[in-house]
Protein backbone atom coordinates (compact mmCIF):
# COMPACT_ATOMS: atom_id res chain seq x y z
CA UNK A 1 0.00 0.00 0.00
CA UNK A 2 1.26 3.40 -0.86
CA UNK A 3 2.78 5.23 2.11
CA UNK A 4 2.36 2.45 4.67
CA UNK A 5 5.37 0.21 3.86
CA UNK A 6 3.08 -2.77 3.25
CA UNK A 7 2.94 -5.31 0.46
CA UNK A 8 -0.55 -6.62 -0.28
CA UNK A 9 -1.20 -10.17 -1.46
CA UNK A 10 -4.61 -11.17 -2.76
CA UNK A 11 -5.69 -14.15 -4.86
CA UNK A 12 -6.69 -13.66 -8.50
CA UNK A 13 -9.66 -16.00 -8.16
CA UNK A 14 -12.31 -16.01 -5.44
CA UNK A 15 -12.03 -18.78 -2.89
CA UNK A 16 -14.14 -19.33 0.20
CA UNK A 17 -13.06 -17.97 2.61
CA UNK A 18 -11.46 -15.00 0.77
CA UNK A 19 -8.39 -13.49 2.45
CA UNK A 20 -6.16 -10.51 1.74
CA UNK A 21 -2.70 -10.62 3.33
CA UNK A 22 -0.69 -7.52 4.30
CA UNK A 23 3.07 -7.76 4.92
CA UNK A 24 4.63 -4.80 6.74
CA UNK A 25 8.20 -4.43 5.48
CA UNK A 26 9.46 -2.34 8.43
CA UNK A 27 8.00 -4.40 11.28
CA UNK A 28 8.13 -7.72 9.39
CA UNK A 29 4.57 -8.54 10.45
CA UNK A 30 1.79 -10.26 8.55
CA UNK A 31 -1.90 -9.38 8.86
CA UNK A 32 -4.51 -11.69 7.33
CA UNK A 33 -7.94 -10.13 6.71
CA UNK A 34 -10.96 -12.27 5.84
CA UNK A 35 -13.71 -10.82 3.66
CA UNK A 36 -17.20 -12.26 4.08
CA UNK A 37 -20.21 -12.24 1.78
CA UNK A 38 -18.49 -13.25 -1.46
CA UNK A 39 -19.67 -16.87 -1.58
CA UNK A 40 -21.83 -16.27 -4.69
CA UNK A 41 -18.74 -15.18 -6.63
CA UNK A 42 -16.66 -18.30 -5.93
CA UNK A 43 -14.37 -19.15 -8.85
CA UNK A 44 -14.64 -15.75 -10.54
CA UNK A 45 -11.69 -13.49 -11.31
CA UNK A 46 -11.00 -10.61 -8.90
CA UNK A 47 -8.92 -7.46 -9.25
CA UNK A 48 -7.58 -5.66 -6.19
CA UNK A 49 -7.24 -1.87 -6.24
CA UNK A 50 -5.24 -0.19 -3.49
CA UNK A 51 -6.11 3.25 -2.10
CA UNK A 52 -9.44 3.30 -3.94
CA UNK A 53 -11.93 5.82 -2.58
CA UNK A 54 -15.50 5.84 -3.83
CA UNK A 55 -17.32 9.14 -3.89
CA UNK A 56 -20.77 8.33 -2.50
CA UNK A 57 -22.00 11.85 -3.34
CA UNK A 58 -22.40 10.70 -6.94
CA UNK A 59 -25.13 8.24 -5.94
Amino acid sequence: MVGTNEIVFSPSYQRVPYYVIYFNVERKTITKVGIQGLEAFQGTSFKTYLNYIENVKLL
